[in-house]
């Protein structure tokens, strides 16, 4: 159609054309525009002169020509000038190695390096315009395809000297591979004068390359050899630069190139290399000391000019807001952020029901309520909150409440018609709260409610005064009160650490089933409950008999589980997860599952290899429990994140699945599955980790809801934490390993509603009890995570005031850090800043027992690669040292000292073994 246009609309057509091509995105898979062949043959028939636009230049480059099509190509002469000046033909021709053969279609370096040879190309077009390219500068990828073509031309020493000046511009800023084609010229030349020598090499020595480093350094140590007289001092600046290479190999060959022409630096070249000195290790450092003049200032890796200061006071615990005793002083609904004044609320409401029961109505009904109760379990403290108004508003005393239960009629008869949520739909702390406001609730309409609360708490960490709950026993027991089971148990985890004799002979004289619960506990013979921690990887599908696979749509809806073997079952749900069954391979399959409103179903067999499968109402929790062999147990939060698994005999299988329902089969190794981390040095694969808390050594208090909270794993509730986990610390306040316990699970989900504040590792430290693993956990949390503050010193708040109270296991913080980096991807840089922050507020010695444990967790052992991040542990585990004047070696260091290699990081090792011995 074009070709019967007059040539001259041909022509002006073609330039219009070409002007119309737009740049093609470095991201796009396409390279050129679709009708740029079009645009170009046109330009070719019509004779017309290209115009200048970088995206006609990229069309031509696109089309990779052979030498006959080049030779003949009408464009050749108007183009090949600007394809070394358009941008994006250096994205275009990256891939172009010139491997083709010349006669088809080989490529551009081909095409043009024969043409060269031919004479069909005027040679100082491809060199002056690679040069021109390379002085240009961008992207390393796009000068790929120059680099190749001006080493295939392989420029003569003419051609060479005549562009000297331009190869020496290229040495201080062109990308590496530019730079080493300069140099390659430069250095084959030999013509450079003194003067141009100097301008070279400090232009390679200030480079942190470290293959241009070490030409740099053969080419000053050749200089200063064959030139006695040259002055180096202009240099010293540049080799003190050379110094501070993190490469051990290039920072040896300076250090002896240093060494070799020490007598040769005057001056400021001595001056300058003293001032390079202090970046060297410890006994490098002190040789070229002895040679240059003693160092001018501190290593800065040594902890030079650290002044110690003493630990600050422990932290000030706040006083708790006065006790609420007139409807006047009560707020209408708990203020539930703040845990001290909704626990004011509670006790004021049940003190004041017995006292002031018209003015507590009139006080509470001056909000409005909600049309009627929320249907389901009441998971969140504000509805019990309500709820409990609502009673007392509408004035319920053993009355049947309207609304209430499955059915307006339903008379409220404790737990079991409450709408309280059942173990492990919330977290379990949360749960016991929940419990400690049904109660209210339930004795409010039943007319049972006690005239106080045992565990009005009387200290700001949430402890109770022993002796004034000991009077509030004995009132109790006066006026034959029933104590409300949970506010007994939250009075007796309430108890301080330590209480007086005279306290304890009053409680033992009690004669009430609390009482005894009461005297038994001050007497202190339950042993204090202790976390163990595992990190599971989720991760790596598993075979063999029983195995098993967990697999979920894109919600984590439906739920299958496939095996074979003994004890193998399948597992299926629809896609809303609203049915869940089972069918056994083997005998004696058994299931339970839920309906759509979270209601149980069962279905039952017999025989061996009975199992149980359970999930919530939106079929995301999953439990399979069994007996013989073949047992399964995958045990999943609304999440599927945290994860436990067991069984007996072979083939026990877990399975896992990540935050979107993704499958996350389970790793094995033989027989039984295998979940968890077995060491702390243990390489770390991909996939996602969760933490896995659970609770040993605490003997039965006899208090059902104690006990829960104290012994066992620790569940991580499907509806999450109720969005008061700030009131956690307050509620077992001498028993902070045990709340940290149930943090844990929270602690890597920065991104979600319930997660771990920095405030609860503040809380952990004004409490009592053990603080162990879990607490040690929680505290390096904070130390490690900048997300929440950019101040060190803020972020080692936590761990000074533990180390103020002198509760700090600095070792057992150490290695959880150590964990964190390994596992969790913090980063160790926030980790050295926060650990300075601390000794600079006092805690220097608790620094270096933090270092400790860190490095024997975080370095690698035999058989491991290093990397720089190990290097820099060791680096400021010296300064930690040094600031608290240790002493003993540390294992792992003095096996890393005692290797035979000399890179960085064997040579810091050595250092700080030195040092420490």
């Amino acid at each position: 159609m074009l070709s019967a246009r007059p040539p001259a609309w041909q022509a002006e057509f073609a330039v219009r054309a070409a002007l119309k091509l737009r740049p093609v995105s470095r991201r796009s898979a396409v390279t050129t525009s679709p009708v740029s062949g079009l645009v170009l043959a046109m330009l070719r028939r019509s004779g017309a002169t290209p115009p200048e636009h970088d995206p006609l230049v990229v069309a031509w480059a696109a089309y990779s020509p052979s030498v006959a099509s080049l030779r003949t190509d009408p464009l050749l002469d108007h183009l090949l000038p600007r394809l070394f000046e358009a941008e994006g033909v250096g994205a275009a021709l990256r891939h172009d190695r010139g491997s083709g053969r010349a006669g088809a279609g080989g490529g551009w370096l081909t095409a043009l390096t024969a043409l060269d040879r031919e004479g069909g190309i005027d040679r100082d077009v491809l060199l002056d315009g690679c040069l021109r390219r390379f002085l240009r500068g961008g992207h390393a990828a796009d000068l790929r395809f120059f680099v190749r073509l001006h080493d295939l031309l392989a420029p003569t020493r003419d051609e060479v000297r005549e562009r000297h000046r331009d190869y020496l511009r290229l040495l201080p800023a062109a990308p590496g591979a530019v730079a080493e084609t300069a140099l390659k010229q430069v250095r084959r030349l030999g013509e450079a004068d003194s003067a141009e020598v100097t301008e070279a090499l400090r232009a390679l020595l200030a480079r942190g390359e470290r293959k241009l480093l070490t030409a740099g350094l053969t080419w000053l140590d050749e200089f200063a050899a064959a030139d006695p007289d040259a002055d180096l001092d202009p240099l010293a600046a540049a080799l003190g630069e050379a110094f501070g290479c993190e490469s051990g190999d290039v920072q040896g060959r300076a250090v002896r190139v240093a060494v070799k022409h020490a007598g040769r630096f005057t001056g400021a070249g001595a001056q300058a290399l003293r001032e390079a000195v202090a970046v060297l290790p410890q006994g490098v450092g002190e040789t070229l000391a002895e040679l240059f003049g003693e160092r001018t200032g501190p290593d800065a890796r040594d902890g030079g000019g650290f002044v110690p200061v003493s630990l600050p006071e422990p932290p000030r615990v706040p006083d708790l807001p006065p006790p609420v005793m007139s409807a006047t002083d009560l707020d209408v609904r708990p203020v539930v952020t703040r845990w001290e004044v909704a626990e004011a609320w509670l006790a004021g409401v049940v003190r004041l029901h017995g006292q002031d029961r018209d003015g507590l109505a009139a006080r509470l009904s001056e909000v409005p309520h909600a049309a009627g109760p929320p249907p389901g379990p009441w998971t969140e403290v504000a509805q019990w909150a309500e709820e409990i108004a609502r009673a007392i508003v509408n004035g319920f005393s053993g009355a049947v409440p309207a609304g209430t239960g499955t059915g307006g009629s339903e008379r409220w008869s404790g737990w079991e018609r409450s709408r309280l949520p059942e173990i492990g739909e919330v977290a379990g702390p949360q749960l016991f709260l929940l419990r400690r406001l049904a109660e209210v609730h339930d004795g409010i309409v039943a007319g049972t409610l006690p005239p106080y609360l045992l565990a009005e708490p009387t200290e700001g960490t949430g402890h109770v005064d022993v002796g004034r709950l000991v009077e509030r026993v004995a009132g109790y027991e006066r006026d034959g009160v029933e104590p409300m089971p949970a506010d007994l148990a939250q009075a007796l985890l309430r108890v301080p650490p330590t209480v007086a004799p005279d306290v304890v002979v009053r409680a033992g004289r009690l004669t009430s089933a609390a009482g005894q619960a009461l005297a038994l506990r001050l007497r202190g013979e339950q042993p204090e409950p202790r976390a163990e921690i595992t990190w599971v990887r989720l991760l790596v599908e598993g075979s063999g008999s029983g195995t098993g696979v967990a697999d979920g749509d894109d919600r984590g809806m439906g739920l299958s589980v496939e095996g074979s073997g003994s004890g193998a079952g399948v597992a299926d749900g629809d896609d809303r997860g609203m049915g869940l069954s089972v069918a056994g391979a083997a005998s004696g399959a058994r299931v339970v599952y839920r309906d759509d409103r979270g209601m149980r179903v069962p279905v039952e067999g017999s025989g061996s290899g009975a199992g149980v499968a359970d999930g919530d109402d939106r079929g995301v929790g999953l439990s399979v429990e069994g007996l013989g062999s073949g047992a399964e147990v995958a045990d999943g939060d609304d999440c599927g994140m945290r994860v436990s698994g067991g069984g007996s005999g072979s083939g026990a299988g877990v399975a896992y699945r990540d935050d979107r329902g993704m499958r996350l089969p389970v790793e094995r190794a033989g027989s039984g599955a295998v979940a968890a981390y077995r060491d702390d040095r243990e390489p770390v694969q991909g996939g996602v980790h969760a933490l896995v808390p659970r609770l040993l050594g605490a003997e039965p208090t006899g208090v059902a809801m104690v006990d829960e909270l104290m012994t066992g794993a620790v569940v991580r509730g499907r509806r999450g934490a109720g969005g008061c986990m700030h009131w956690w610390p307050y509620l077992m306040p001498s028993h902070r390993e045990v709340v940290a316990a149930h943090l844990v699970p929270y602690l890597l989900e920065r991104w979600r509603p319930d997660r771990v504040e920095p405030r609860l590792a503040e809380a952990l430290v004004s409490g009592g009890g053990v603080a162990g693993e879990a607490v040690a956990l929680v505290q390096a949390y904070f130390v490690a995570d900048r997300s929440w503050s950019g101040d060190p010193r803020e972020r080692a708040r936590a761990v000074v005031g533990m180390a103020a109270r002198r509760d700090l296991d600095g070792e057992q913080v150490g290695r959880q850090l150590a964990l964190l980096v390994r596992r969790a991807g913090l980063r160790t840089g926030p980790v050295f800043e926060t650990l300075e922050g601390a000794a600079g507020l006092g805690a220097h010695r608790e620094v270096w027992g933090i270092m400790t444990g860190f490095l024997t967790a975080y370095l690698p052992g035999p058989g491991e690669r290093s990397h720089t991040r190990y290097t820099q542990a060791l680096t400021f585990a010296l300064r930690a040292a040094r600031w608290a004047g240790a002493r003993g070696a540390v294992g792992c260091v003095a096996e890393i000292a005692r290797r035979r290699a000399s890179n960085n990081f064997v040579r810091e090792a050595r250092r700080l073994h030195t040092y420490l011995t």
